[in-house]
């Protein structure tokens, strides 16, 4: 395996002259509308995998895991998803079942406990963490166009399986993106596509990325099949959290620091996004298209 993205390319210094471009809001902004559609065209299993952080985590980890020489298995899942503190082991299987009941992972016939068997990974459940991170990828490249040409080889076989380890390797060291406070919104169900609904509703551009915006609790709870309590649950959460606040029932505030936090995040995925597309593009030089990638990374992203 090729070198580590320095440490350097996640530093402050670097996030901030990142947020610094000035294309970095409509990045972002082409960021959230994307993550919008993507939502809105997914089946059902696919809404209720990225429901929150620690689902997602898991569909990351597990797309990590398969790419790697000891390959997905759920005991080896579980012990990650511990490790990082991201679900239960009970969640994990309760993940991995729910894929397993779609046709989208493939548990082999054997002895001994299914857990210890390789999983197999079936192109449904990759193509949303392929079609996820075009997102992103398409996003970064209005801020790095050297990494436009890269994103179509995520449709590459050998490309694709090393993308997926360098987002593993990356995001160890890209560390925490974001605070405690500030992942509320990550945590929730549905919460991360709420604000990103609130971010392409705001009216035009402001001083900082997050300003304000209109507020309409039947259409979030319509549009992400969420409750209405769920939407005031989650928005009276995030006032006594000091991230935003409701001066009428039909318009939100958010904080300057929230916004700052959601910037900082977003800017540090996108550094790992292309870390991740230049990681794979040194691996997978000189690689012909049924070339295999070996290195195991376990010992990294655990």
């Amino acid at each position: 395996m090729t070198a580590p993205p320095p440490q350097s390319d996640f530093t402050p210094e670097a996030l901030a002259a990142l947020r610094a471009h000035p294309r970095f809001d409509e990045a972002v902004l082409h960021l959230a509308r994307g993550s919008l559609q993507e939502f809105a065209a997914a089946d059902e299993t696919g809404r209720w995998m990225f429901r929150d952080l620690g689902r997602s985590s898991l569909y990351l980890a597990a797309v990590i895991l398969d790419s790697t020489e000891t390959g997905l298995t759920a005991s080896i899942l579980a012990k990650l998803a511990r490790a990082n503190d991201t679900a239960s082991r009970g969640r994990v299987m309760a993940f991995l079942r729910r894929a397993e009941a779609a046709g989208e992972v493939v548990v082999p016939a054997g002895k001994g406990p299914w857990t210890r068997r390789r999983l197999t990974l079936q192109p449904a459940f990759i193509d949303r963490f392929r079609k996820g991170y075009r997102i992103y990828a398409d996003a970064l490249a209005r801020l790095s166009p050297e990494v436009a040409p890269l994103a179509a080889r995520l449709d590459e076989a050998v490309f694709f399986r090393s993308f997926a380890l360098w987002v593993g390797v990356a995001s160890q060291r890209a560390g925490t993106p974001v605070g405690r406070s500030e992942r509320l919104f990550l945590e929730r169900d549905r919460g991360m596509s709420i604000l990103f609904r609130l971010m392409v509703s705001q009216s035009g551009p402001g001083e900082r990325l997050l300003h304000s915006a209109p507020l309409s609790r039947s259409r979030l709870s319509r549009e992400f099949g969420v409750s209405r309590i769920h939407i005031n649950r989650l928005l009276a959460d995030a006032a006594a959290a000091g991230l935003l606040s409701c001066p009428s029932p039909e318009r939100l505030v958010f904080s300057a620091a929230f916004s700052e936090a959601v910037e900082q995040m977003l800017a540090l995925t996108l550094q790992i996004t292309r870390a991740a597309l230049l990681g794979a593009q040194a691996m997978t030089a000189g690689a012909d298209g049924n070339a295999a990638v070996s290195p195991n990374v376990i010992a990294t992203i655990d």
